[in-house]
């Protein structure tokens, strides 16, 4: 959670553990959310925009800024692997780094636009490649043991109704 926020400093203080349930709850809908679109091919990146001019600008930086913090959240991955996402992220790295926001200093604004652009298929490239339909992820989860029910027995033995002592 901390690459959410910044860090631990900048975590918020949760009145209490509702709110903070309704917050990871919220984010893990999206989260689904974003992965389902991206299994069916209608990813689009939720990018803020801007008119000026009669013309309508994207402004990507803050999302590939979390973008890239994101990735570092991930394990060290081999060298075939670490150059498709490499090559991938090129688009997002030029929005989210200081060489790349140097770059971008000297280009037009239809030089900007094709980067811009190559966003979204880049990160389609990447999920199909590390959580595609081939990905051990992709496959549905399947329990175990049945399901308990709120007012079926606790399975820890105790004797009182599941709602009333693991549940929570």
């Amino acid at each position: 959670m901390n690459e959410i926020w910044g860090s631990g400093a900048l975590a918020p203080a949760w009145e209490d553990m509702e709110e903070a349930q309704a917050f990871v709850s919220a984010l893990m809908l999206m989260h689904n959310r974003v992965n389902g679109e991206l299994r069916e091919g209608l990813y689009e990146p939720l990018f803020l925009e801007r008119t000026a001019d009669d013309r309508r600008d994207l402004i990507v930086d803050d999302w590939c800024e979390g973008f890239m913090r994101g990735l570092r959240l991930w394990p060290p991955l081999s060298a075939a692997d670490r150059a498709l996402l490499e090559e991938c992220t090129a688009p997002i790295r030029l929005f989210a780094t200081d060489e790349g926001v140097e770059a971008l200093e000297g280009m037009g604004h239809d030089q900007i636009e094709d980067p811009q652009q190559r966003i979204a298929p880049a990160v389609e490239k990447l999920f199909e490649h590390f959580v595609g339909p081939a990905h051990p992820s992709a496959a549905p989860y399947v329990r175990e043991t049945p399901k308990v029910g709120r007012n079926d027995p606790c399975p820890c033995g105790s004797g009182k109704k599941y709602k009333r002592c693991c549940l929570h």
